[in-house]
């Protein structure tokens, strides 16, 4: 096959760790685990269940719905955007680990 980029240097190389170099979906499940783990085990069972029913969801939907439905909590967009924070530094932490 014919090299296309001629004399052009590469800037960039990515590298996809969400579930093709790491399979990232339980430690997406863990960070949702530890989000939940001081409001009890039916709560985190449940913001478990509806976080994997809604793999294709942004983590910040999900959130807001699991604070909403579970836990009768509205979130502004300052603790909404620190929760986001947490869970992902939580599986950024486990996918360097891996």
């Amino acid at each position: 096959m014919a090299d296309t980029r001629g004399d052009q240097a590469l800037d960039a190389i990515y590298f996809d760790f969400d579930g093709v170099l790491v399979e990232s979906a339980d430690l997406k499940t863990e960070a949702f685990i530890t989000l939940y783990t001081e409001y009890g085990p039916e709560v985190v069972a449940e913001a478990v269940r509806h976080h994997k029913a809604n793999e294709g969801i942004s983590r910040l939907s999900k959130i807001t719905h699991c604070h909403r439905a579970l836990l009768g909590i509205e979130l502004d967009e300052l603790a909404l955007a620190k929760l986001g924070s947490r869970y992902t530094a939580l599986v950024e932490e486990q996918v360097v680990a891996a």
